[in-house]
């Protein structure tokens, strides 16, 4: 194990790092099976904090940091490549949705809440979030977000960023 996993390890207890080949292998393969990649490990953070200090301890060893929402881009940017040290974050367990305000339309959520799960919010207050796509059922809001996702409404209610206050 490396000083990079020692240390992740002690600042992600608790199943927050994997090692195991198993562990990781869904992690390591691009959603159509086309590109797999090895990483020292796979973090999985519960909070911001803990995303801040992982990429500060990654970027003092020297190691790529490869950011995973859902797995289901199709870009290959969330598996790892095999040219140096590298840490998969995988953003799954930062699933809170923390505020729902239903007479500003707003919804506030962790990065690695899945779509459905907020089509389901807003339509609990009578409302509802017009992104809708394929991978609604595991695709997750972070990914959404930084991949500037349209989904089959998008002429009419725009992308993801559209749909993003600040």
């Amino acid at each position: 194990m490396t000083l990079l996993v020692t240390e992740l390890t002690r600042l992600l207890p608790d199943g927050g790092v994997l090692m195991a080949e198993q562990e990781m292998q869904p992690y390591c393969v691009d959603w159509r099976g086309r590109f797999s990649g090895r990483p020292l490990c796979v973090v999985r953070p519960r909070s911001t904090s803990q995303v801040a200090e992982t990429v500060a301890l990654c970027a003092r060893h020297g190691a790529a940091l490869h950011p995973q929402g859902g797995n289901t881009g199709l870009c290959y940017g969330a598996v790892p490549g095999s040219d140096r040290d590298s840490v998969v974050v995988s953003l799954g367990r930062m699933n809170a949705i923390r505020s729902l305000d239903k007479a500003n339309n707003s919804l506030v959520c962790e990065a690695g809440v899945v779509l459905t799960s907020i089509h389901a919010a807003a339509a609990s207050v009578g409302r509802q979030f017009p992104l809708h796509l394929g991978s609604e059922g595991s695709a997750q809001i972070g990914g959404l977000i930084s991949t500037n996702a349209g989904g089959t409404s998008v002429l009419r209610y725009g992308p993801m960023r559209d749909l993003v206050y600040g």
